[in-house]
């Protein structure tokens, strides 16, 4: 969902000056918060367009929550008012149409989409009316409504919205097989701004592609990646035009076509790719070069980074690189490792695999995750021990066995239980700098990863969560380490915006081994993180203890469960000891005494 459309619809609908309180929680991701305020202004808003842009910010919520229904109860009675403008019914209604796109109901949403063209015309919004018709082609309206946009775009004289018209027009003719008209179409979007250009030049190599051209087409897609690299990020996204991360998986397929295997250039669309939606998480100057990263690997380490297209694997050390489609990775050379997913290879237990001589990876190699191998060049501040009187670990959630969970693990343990008082705490603990956050409450994972969430309990009104945007706002730049103990889904939407707030790795489960193992398992990780072992070892070490063992612990599904994503070769922050302190102390007021007793003979 754009989040700018709030405030598009906010402005239409006559929003008083001054950010409204919903209106921030939203866009900040606070969605219940967002929910808990917009329904007390509801309440409050007499008739008219404050009521208006109410439920109009209401039915936007209700849809980034998945909540259908309500959203459409909101955008009807939205609709039903009498205070709104031309061009604010225009949006209403476009919204409304989005929504019914959502639902699978196309003959509505162009129906809602036909009423806000009207809407817009009326009201005199060009590019308004423009976006609609777009959107009613996506829906099925087909050329004939892009083709429309096109007219209006050329004659408003505008040559990147004309430029960006000729990309839908293009993408339809192209959908449908039409190349020359594609072709045509793809051409006269050149020269639109940076953030048309690669979408015409992409759709100009897709043309090639689709008339058996596959030299042209790749050459045409590696212009496109050059052109995407000077465009500015997230800029014109649609969901009917392709994004970015299109652009690499052609090239790559390409590639895959012929027999280029640079490991260089197949590195860069692998990171080009995989950083493609992780804009909170990737900063800086661009994906670094596969020379770069084997400068960055230490003797004896290694990076493995797959693409699910092929599936092929680059791998890096040292010493060399290359690329295959995995048998030619040499496992035998790396003891420690760094592994890059892709798709559903997240889900895989890359420890209990095979390695090259037959042995599970887990026997040869400390393992963990990165969403990104930009993430190996970040860089953190030094810290040093924390004081004893301070918070080294905090656990939210967990009941009455959470101390003993963390008892092997040196320094003040502080646990917070209630669902309203854990959202607070979690603040304050970030704010303080506190070195282990441990989530013993359930973290749930959906398909849209705004949604994802960690879900405290019950609070005030309703269940109190923290939603993935709320977590990228916490300063976490003093946490070594978050454990997400129980997780429902794939994890990695939560386990990345805790990288991009700051923390330095985070260890969470593939799946559910149970409340007592998990238990087991996570007692027996912090008492060798407390015995000062980094945390990718001391997970590793549990893992062979359990392995070697014997029993049921000995199964996989038991003890490969826990994986750990980010950098996990940095040992947790230790805590100066109580006697470290006393020393100090005595040596000071021995000191002090010292000194006042010579001043006091030198006085007498």
């Amino acid at each position: 969902m754009r989040r700018w459309l709030i405030l598009v619809l906010a402005t239409a609908c006559g929003l008083c000056a001054g950010e409204e309180r919903g209106d921030r929680e939203f866009l900040e991701g606070r969605y219940l918060d967002a929910l808990a305020s917009y329904r007390a202004e509801l309440r409050a808003a007499a008739d008219g367009r404050e009521r208006a842009r109410v439920l109009g910010n209401l039915a936007l919520l209700y849809v980034q929550l998945g909540e259908y229904d309500r959203a459409l109860a909101s955008y009807q009675e939205l609709l039903r008012g009498a205070d709104l403008t031309g061009a604010a019914r225009g949006r209403a209604l476009g919204g409304l149409g989005d929504l019914y796109r959502r639902m699978g109901r196309a003959g509505q949403a162009l129906e809602a989409y036909g009423e806000a063209r009207k809407a817009f015309e009326e009201a005199g919004s060009r590019e308004d009316e423009i976006r609609v018709l777009q959107s009613a082609g996506a829906a099925g309206g087909g050329e004939r409504a892009f083709a429309e946009a096109v007219r209006l775009a050329e004659a408003g004289g505008d040559r990147a919205e004309a430029a960006r018209a000729h990309l839908f027009l293009g993408e339809e003719r192209l959908r449908a097989g039409a190349l020359a008209g594609a072709e045509h179409e793809f051409a006269a979007a050149r020269g639109g701004g940076r953030d048309t250009e690669w979408r015409a030049i992409f759709g100009a190599a897709r043309v090639e592609r689709g008339r058996g051209e596959r030299d042209r087409a790749l050459a045409l897609a590696r212009q496109a990646v050059a052109a995407l690299d000077a465009a500015t990020a997230g800029a014109g996204e649609s969901d009917f035009l392709p994004d970015a991360r299109a652009v690499y998986d052609a090239a790559m397929e390409m590639l895959l076509e012929g027999t280029e295997r640079d490991p260089a250039e197949w590195f860069g669309l692998m990171e080009r790719a995989h950083a493609a939606g992780l804009r909170d998480l990737v900063r800086g100057e661009g994906p670094p070069t596969l020379d770069a990263v084997r400068r960055r690997l230490a003797a004896g380490a290694g990076l493995v980074e797959y693409w699910a297209g092929g599936p092929v694997a680059v791998w890096a050390t040292r010493e060399g690189a290359g690329v295959g489609s995995g048998a030619e990775i040499p496992w035998e050379k790396m003891r420690r490792v760094w592994i890059v997913p892709e798709g559903a290879m997240w889900r895989t237990a890359f420890e209990a695999e095979a390695d090259g001589s037959g042995r599970r990876l887990i026997e040869r190699a400390a393992v963990s995750y990165l969403p990104v191998a930009a993430l190996l060049f970040r860089e953190r501040e030094a810290r040093g021990a924390l004081a004893p009187w301070r918070t080294r670990m905090a656990v939210f959630g967990g009941g009455a066995g959470a101390r003993g969970m963390a008892q092997g693990l040196p320094g003040r343990v502080a646990v917070y239980g209630r669902g309203e008082e854990m959202k607070e705490r979690l603040a304050e603990s970030a704010a303080a700098g506190v070195a282990v956050l441990d989530f013993a409450v359930p973290a749930v994972a959906e398909a849209d990863g705004n949604r994802s969430r960690i879900v405290f309990g019950p609070g005030g009104a309703g269940w109190t969560s923290l939603f993935r945007g709320e977590v990228l706002r916490l300063p976490l730049g003093g946490a070594d380490l978050v454990t997400l103990a129980v997780v429902e889904g794939d994890g990695r939407s939560l386990s990345e915006a805790f990288l991009a707030a700051g923390a330095r790795a985070v260890v969470a489960p593939l799946w559910d081994t149970g409340d007592g193992a998990r238990a087991d398992f996570l007692r027996e990780f912090y008492a060798n993180v407390g015995r000062g072992m980094a945390p990718a070892d001391a997970l590793r070490e549990v893992k062979l203890a359990w392995l070697r063992g014997g029993g049921t612990r000995a199964d996989a599904k038991m003890w490969a469960a826990f994986v750990l994503m980010g950098n996990g070769e940095e040992r947790v922050r230790e805590v100066t000891p109580w006697w470290t302190v006393g020393v100090v102390v005595l040596l000071l007021a021995g000191g002090a005494g010292a000194w006042w007793v010579r001043r006091r003979r030198h006085t007498i």
